[in-house]
């Protein structure tokens, strides 16, 4: 998402420390870690429900092509001659 590498990251430590202060700086990095696995939790669920959606829908569509195709009429089979009865008639 964000491309911050180690250096952008402890620079960025550094200076909430400095400004922050060592009392205000934990309690405020938890609430962070809370909140950004609050929103990876969101994302997660949300994923997993629209593959769970797509998958339900391509089963429906599937479903209902079957179903046309077992309605669709049945043309009838013409008999076939068998063998023996073509080989009387050639004698």
């Amino acid at each position: 998402m964000f491309d911050v590498g180690f250096s952008e990251m402890m620079l960025i430590g550094l200076i909430a420390l400095l400004v922050l202060g060592p009392e205000r700086l934990p309690p405020l990095i938890r609430g962070l870690g809370r909140w950004v696995g609050r929103a990876q939790r969101t994302v997660r669920e949300l994923k997993t429900q629209l593959e769970s959606d797509t998958s339900l829908r391509e089963l429906n569509e599937v479903k209902q092509a079957l179903k046309s195709e077992l309605n669709a009429p049945v043309e009838p089979v013409t008999p076939v001659k068998s063998l023996s009865d073509s080989s009387s008639d050639e004698r």
